[in-house]
């Protein structure tokens, strides 16, 4: 980033790189010109203090209005006698800005007691010694659309 002053935002909606549509110094943008239901394809050049541009980005695509994928591969682990949560992330990680956790003692989708922009977390809210634990997690996007849970995973509290 060294010289990098902003960027140019590519929009199309055919999955190629599309025309320029905006520039930002910020490292975010939120597109909102979009129709819910439409898939758009984003691409990204960076842009130093002579003008000149980067390569383009990698392409993404996302549909406006779909909730994200589901995280994958919860695993709960104690440490210090906390469960600790890791996860892997939805797999359509545009727009995604975090996850969800939940929380039962019934081994359903309890009530959700959390949420982080990261893949990891660490439980150390009113838990109960040698009570079974179960957790889910679920990947939220911007807009607020809500996807899928992971498969529900347990452990007693030592």
């Amino acid at each position: 980033n060294v010289g990098v002053i902003g960027y140019a935002i590519y929009r199309s909606t055919n999955g190629t790189q599309g025309p320029e549509i905006a520039r930002t110094a910020a490292t975010t943008w939120t597109d909102s010109s979009v129709q819910e239901g439409v898939a758009y394809t984003y691409a990204l050049k960076a842009i130093d203090a002579a003008g000149n541009m980067s390569v383009v980005s990698s392409l993404r695509t996302v549909t406006a209005g779909e909730a994200p994928t589901g995280p994958t591969g919860l695993v709960v682990v104690l440490v210090d006698h906390q469960p600790q949560l890791t996860w892997s992330g939805s797999t359509d990680n545009v727009g995604v800005v975090g996850y969800i956790i939940y929380r039962s003692t019934n081994g359903s989708l309890g009530p959700e007691v959390a949420r982080t922009p990261d893949t990891t977390w660490l439980d150390t809210s009113g838990l109960v010694f040698e009570t079974r634990y179960t957790y889910a997690v679920k990947a939220y996007d911007a807009a607020g659309y809500v996807g899928a849970r992971t498969s529900y995973v347990g452990i007693v509290v030592r």
